[in-house]
């Protein structure tokens, strides 16, 4: 830490469908299991991903411009807890957005399906959504820290990009 006090992480997933389908008391009751484990790191992960649903972009629509709150209450709700037991939460941007028709993004007949994997290098469309999106996610404060996700110590790291390359490995 910055006082010179040696850390180690030992860290999980939390992902997908858990996000956003627990109960308040089964986020609370998860958090107090995860750190009576000795994790003291989590990842919020497949939070955007096409085949969860709803994502944080709600229902699947027409595009993914738009943050559905009731998704982020819930990703709230899991950093909020697992910060209430010492725990580190680590933010995915990007791991499995698959942009749709109304998101504007031209050719969208390029993307694979809507994958923008390698084409945010290329694309500045894909690159402008990419981050309007992490500006709308970061840039908002969290209702039960009341701290916003760019100041709060509790974020330990932000992934910009997961599996992310042209070849899409």
């Amino acid at each position: 830490f910055e006082d010179g006090t040696p850390v180690r992480f030992w860290g999980t997933n939390v992902a997908a469908y858990a996000l956003f389908v627990a109960k308040d008391e089964d986020i609370e009751r998860q958090a107090k299991r995860l750190a009576a484990f000795g994790f003291n790191l989590v990842r919020i992960h497949h939070h955007d991903s096409a085949w969860v649903e709803p994502n944080v972009f709600g229902p699947r629509g027409r595009s993914t411009r738009t943050l559905d709150d009731a998704a982020l209450e819930r990703i709230d709700r899991w950093v909020a807890a697992l910060q209430a037991q010492g725990i580190y939460v680590w933010l995915d941007l990007h791991v499995g957005r698959v942009f749709q028709p109304g998101d504007g993004i031209d050719p969208f007949r390029e993307l694979d399906g809507g994958k923008p994997q390698g084409f945010n290098y290329v694309n500045p469309q894909v690159e402008e959504a990419m981050q309007r999106f992490a500006q709308q996610y970061l840039d908002r404060t969290n209702r039960y820290t009341k701290r916003r996700y760019l100041d709060d110590p509790g974020v330990l790291a932000v992934l910009v990009t997961n599996e992310n390359d042209i070849s899409h490995h």
